[in-house]
């Protein structure tokens, strides 16, 4: 992956969230910005499509809860299931510390789960 795109990608989809973040519909209902967020990822050319994967797989093994959490978000949305097995590894990491939050560990076992329900009934669209 060309690391250039994957950062352009990070950049783009930073700003977009911040963007869609100061719109007061999306800041009552956080929900539907993650919906759009996703919507848009879904319009791009399947070259920068690999490049926000990339870059979500990035946030997922960094150590920013906030990144971690943006990133399940978004591919539940993208019903992404080529992340399984890197959302196993997250889950396990958030469950074995202890400073970590176990609600943490729970919401991204949950969303494993609901990404392997995605997998098992061929509802995935990625």
């Amino acid at each position: 992956m060309n690391e250039a795109l994957v950062e352009e990608a990070e950049s783009w989809l930073i700003q977009l969230h911040k963007d869609l973040s100061s719109d007061r519909g999306y800041e009552r209902e956080p929900t539907l910005l993650y919906n759009r967020v996703a919507w848009e990822v879904k319009l791009l050319s399947p070259e920068l499509q690999d490049a926000v994967k990339a870059v979500l797989a990035k946030w997922l093994k960094s150590n920013n809860i906030e990144l971690i959490m943006d990133a399940l978000r978004l591919i539940l949305r993208l019903e992404s299931i080529e992340f399984i097995p890197l959302i196993e590894q997250v889950y396990r990491q958030l469950a074995a510390d202890p400073i970590a939050s176990g609600t943490t560990a729970e919401m991204v076992k949950d969303d494993l789960n609901l990404l392997q329900r995605y997998k098992d009934s061929g509802l995935q669209k990625s």
